[in-house]
């Protein structure tokens, strides 16, 4: 599962449906009450198509709107790929995007 929609790198140049896989992780943390509260972390490698992706050795472009996410973990609330994926259709670089 990825995404797909217009990026701007970190550069400023514009890419028409860059293609977004992300990773998802579970971490917990532990506060100073010993309270142990889990997040969602998403992390994106964005390829100019989804060719490149599939392409050993491609670059990543850098873009800093679709870097990274961070969200709440409800481990009631689905799988990681459902949380996840609704986390990053929830930021607003990705408003626009496609499931592909």
């Amino acid at each position: 599962m990825a995404l797909q929609c217009d990026v701007t790198t970190s550069d400023g140049i514009v890419v028409s449906d860059a293609y977004i896989r992300p990773k998802f992780e579970v971490r917990k943390k532990v506060d100073e009450d010993d309270v142990k509260t889990a997040y969602l972390f998403v992390e994106c490698e964005v390829y100019q198509s989804q060719a490149l992706a599939n392409a050993h050795g491609s670059r990543t472009l850098q873009v800093l709107d679709v870097d990274r996410f961070k969200g709440a973990w409800d481990s009631e609330g689905g799988g990681l790929e459902v949380q996840g994926y609704a986390l990053m259709k929830a930021q607003p670089a990705l408003a626009d995007a496609t499931d592909v």
